[in-house]
């Protein structure tokens, strides 16, 4: 979201001093609208009650195995993968894959938390480019929702997280879940989480 490519427009500058401070200053604006927006996301909080009985009917691991393309027609196998894990009354742990064409994918993992709205909100433990993820249930399928584009890093070039959705049909136990658990990805997002949540 934020980077010094901000700053290539000032090369061809006919005050290239004066791009530069505006510029940075453009930058330090949305890092700071960045800050609040995050700080409001994060301090709202969900029902506990409504939490405890959503997770109860989402904790597993969801796989949705399909022919893929190429271009030019080829066909492959893919695989979609959700895994949701309980960490607390409001949080959960989950890892996420989904694949697209062309051998593109978005993946990341992390705890998301309920929100008021009764959507799990990503906590990124990469707080200077937040991604703003949010997953809901929608009838029989688990939604996904980045209208923002926030969570790009997390993709391929022709990938997005934005609408794409699981069958919660394809909901079953988690495989290995000693091996989920004893993982360093998730000790490190939850330790995070658990930190932050205390500072908060």
């Amino acid at each position: 979201m934020f980077g010094f490519h901000s700053l290539e427009r000032c090369v061809q500058d006919a005050d290239p001093r004066s791009c530069v401070v505006s510029s940075v200053s453009e930058l330090r604006d949305r890092a700071h609208e960045s800050a609040e927006r995050t700080k409001a996301a994060y301090a709202d909080k969900g029902n506990s009650e409504r939490s405890r009985q959503l997770m109860n009917e989402l904790v597993g691991e969801y796989r949705h195995p399909f022919e893929n393309t190429r271009m030019g027609g080829e066909t492959y196998q893919s695989e979609n993968v959700v895994l949701f894990q309980h960490v607390n009354d409001l949080a959960a742990y989950l890892s996420v894959k989904f694949e697209f064409s062309n051998g593109h994918q978005c993946k990341l993992d992390g705890v998301f938390e309920f929100k008021s709205n009764e959507d799990w909100l990503l906590h990124d433990s990469d707080e200077s480019n937040v991604c703003f993820l949010s997953a809901a249930v929608e009838g029989d399928r688990f939604m996904f929702s980045d209208p923002e584009g926030t969570c790009l890093k997390h993709c391929s070039a022709k990938a997005d997280f934005n609408g794409v959705t699981i069958d919660r049909r394809h909901r079953r136990s988690i495989a290995d879940l000693d091996r989920v658990l004893n993982s360093r990805g998730y000790k490190a997002k939850v330790r995070t989480y658990l930190s932050r949540s205390k500072r908060d």
